[in-house]
């Protein structure tokens, strides 16, 4: 990217004839994150020098959050046990069964 001075637009390098193939930052966290470890496909040096401290340079294909969100869930070929429901939200869904119950008796 070039830096075309305050209030412009900065400017662009294309890599390809549609597409910038930049390398993007992706951060991950909670149930499942690790399983982003296992998509990694190679390390950039370059990229992680560029970014500074706590950077490694490893990236993945961006078709790898899909899987990993996928398998977190449940989903897929390579699926993992689903993440646990919150007790809240099991608490929730019994109270408005028991709502939804107590509205058809008064209505009998």
């Amino acid at each position: 990217m070039t830096n075309n001075g305050a209030g412009v637009l900065p400017g662009v390098t294309w890599y390809t004839g549609n597409h910038t193939n930049e390398n993007t930052l992706f951060w991950a966290t909670g149930a499942g994150s690790e399983l982003f470890y296992d998509e990694v496909v190679g390390y950039d040096s370059t990229f992680a020098a560029l970014i500074g401290p706590n950077a490694d340079g490893a990236y993945i294909q961006n078709t790898a959050v899909y899987d990993v969100i996928a398998r977190a869930n449940g989903l897929g070929d390579e699926a993992l046990p689903a993440v646990p429901v919150p007790a809240p939200v099991l608490m929730l869904g019994g109270a408005l069964v028991a709502l939804f119950g107590m509205s058809r008796r008064q209505r009998t």
